[in-house]
């Protein structure tokens, strides 16, 4: 993803630092991230209904409660696994749509307009 931002410092002007944005560049990065989140997603859906479709591998007695139940438990543990992964994939969507309202405000500042540079 270095391609995707291009930090220069001028010659002589040590102290200032100009950005230069590519609005496709970073539209085609929007759209990568955009896919991992869909991968994720994807990943953790297809692993919730694999799981879920096995049922439990432990008994049901005391060595089954004490390795399921619980604050620390495996099924304390999977609810954390799958809310961690529906974070990471909603989050993936947010940095997706900014850097895609990023482009096109790029865009627009350097005079194109958003639907002619590729943007809504």
């Amino acid at each position: 993803m270095i391609g995707y931002l291009d930090l220069i410092d001028p010659v002589g002007h040590h102290d200032v630092m100009n950005l230069e944005v590519d609005p496709g560049l970073l539209r085609r990065a929007a759209a990568d991230v955009a896919a991992l989140q869909d991968c994720v997603q994807s990943v953790f859906d297809d692993l919730r209904c694999d799981l879920a479709s096995r049922g439990t591998s432990w008994e049901h007695g005391s060595f089954g409660t004490a390795f399921a139940g619980g604050p620390h438990g495996y099924l304390v543990a999977q609810d954390h696994l799958f809310q961690s992964a529906q974070n990471l994939a909603t989050t993936l969507g947010h940095y997706s749509s900014a850097m895609s309202k990023g482009a096109d405000a790029w865009a627009i500042a350097d005079g194109e307009s958003a639907a002619r540079s590729g943007g809504t």
